[in-house]
């Protein structure tokens, strides 16, 4: 070691990924058993699928002084967040969720907006048409034979 240079296993991170790094950690508390248990403002703004809007925890002061207000940072933090489910604008604890929804009586405008449910179109089947032994047409196959010299050449000028 003595006389060689030491040279840390990674790079130093950026600025950005400081700053990508804080804004997750920051998410994650929002989003955490901690924190749930008393932020009722935060689970008023849940819909009934525990969503809240981006924008709810984007205008939180800390997360714009971290990001300076920009909105497409913020969400890319959002996606990286490991206990985050991004879903469109919305944003949810991944595990336990439920747990935190409060009665719609309880809820602020952001809670009260519902994501459009999955409702899959039925359609009335249309009917196959049936198979009719009678009107079928035997299939012959063309046997060699049947060619006067057996090269494809010939066998499609014969047809």
């Amino acid at each position: 070691m003595y006389g060689q240079q030491m040279f840390p296993s990674h790079p130093p991170a950026s600025q950005y990924d400081v700053a990508l790094g804080l804004i997750i950690a920051q998410i994650e508390y929002y989003l955490s058993v901690e924190n749930l248990c008393k932020d009722m403002y935060l689970r008023r703004q849940m819909n009934s699928d525990g969503l809240v809007p981006l924008s709810v925890l984007a205008n939180f002061n800390r997360v714009k002084a971290l990001t300076n207000g920009d909105y497409n940072f913020f969400f890319e933090a959002a996606s990286w967040a490991p206990s985050a489910q991004v879903i469109g604008d919305r944003i949810r604890p991944r595990i336990g969720w439920e747990t935190w929804v409060l009665p719609v009586n309880d809820r602020l405008p952001g809670g009260l907006e519902e994501l459009p449910r999955f409702q899959p179109i039925v359609q009335e089947e249309e009917q196959a048409p049936k198979f009719n032994a009678a009107a079928a047409v035997p299939f012959v196959p063309k046997s060699k034979s049947n060619s006067t010299s057996g090269s494809p050449a010939n066998e499609s000028s014969s047809n």
